[in-house]
């Protein structure tokens, strides 16, 4: 199992992707929590849901665009489960 947090530089900020990827058909959850730090205070964004990867192939688990002003940055963190525990986790910032 693989995940990864996708970011993508886009003219007004950030383009944060959860992926994964596994060697065999797979079904779980997701989470992704998406913390924005800046002069006018923070913020969170979280989303997630269930997921159905086939093997092998990289599936985005959906998209979401944050600004960053100058002096702004972010934390995501991605928490993969399948069989009831945790298989994979990442954190990009």
């Amino acid at each position: 199992m693989f995940c990864d947090i996708s970011v993508v530089k886009i003219s007004h900020g950030v383009r944060i992707t959860p992926v994964v990827r596994s060697d065999r058909s797979l079904s779980g959850e997701y989470s992704i929590v998406i913390t924005k730090n800046g002069g006018g205070g923070s913020s969170d964004i979280s989303q997630g849901g269930p997921f159905d990867a086939a093997r092998g192939v990289k599936q985005a688990l959906g998209s979401s665009e944050i600004s960053l002003e100058r002096g702004a940055s972010f934390r995501a963190v991605l928490k993969v489960r399948a069989g009831g525990r945790e298989v994979c986790r990442d954190i990009r910032s």
